[in-house]
């Protein structure tokens, strides 16, 4: 379900600056979820960072930082950091691994997907396996334990990468 929040601030988000502000400055449409922070600056940024994710995909916390920055110049990269590890401890968000090293981030999903990772030029392709949540659910039963996440990355090369002979 989606709702609209009004931003109140002390920071003077409106034209007129402080107290609510305008409505063209700050409509955001998003999911429930982000409802839980305790000031208007913190909900700013997890909904702007929400939204930029959404747009991003698998996006690096740097890569969130830079696409903040030019509508939110006052932003630290702290801030960015701190901001993503609440709404992944929330679960509206999702951290992975990737071969270079790095976390990537997407907006968590209720459609698990695995993730095909190319090790030569580092594209993401999402797939879906069945046999992932067949495993997951034999597991269950077998071990009697409750699975509550699974993550599936699987590293190789892509199409392009080998038709051009990357290696």
């Amino acid at each position: 379900m989606s709702i609209i929040i009004l931003v109140k601030s002390p920071y003077g988000l409106g034209k007129r600056g402080g107290g609510y502000a305008e409505p063209e400055d700050s409509i955001f449409c998003v999911d429930r979820r982000a409802l839980f922070c305790y000031d208007g600056l913190s909900m700013l940024y997890r909904t702007t960072i929400l939204t930029a994710l959404v747009g991003l995909r698998h996006a690096r916390a740097e890569d969130v930082f830079y696409a903040l920055k030019s509508s939110h110049p006052a932003v630290s990269i702290t801030t960015v950091y701190r901001n993503i590890k609440t709404l992944e401890e929330r679960g509206d968000i999702v951290g992975f691994l990737h071969p270079d090293g790095s976390v990537r981030y997407e907006v968590g999903s209720t459609d698990p997907h695995q993730h095909l990772i190319c090790e030569i030029c580092g594209v993401i392709l999402e797939v879906k396996f069945m046999f992932v949540e067949e495993l997951s659910k034999s597991l269950e039963e077998r071990a009697r334990f409750k699975i509550h996440s699974r993550k599936v990355n699987m590293v190789g090369k892509c199409a392009g990468c080998i038709e051009k002979n990357r290696f």
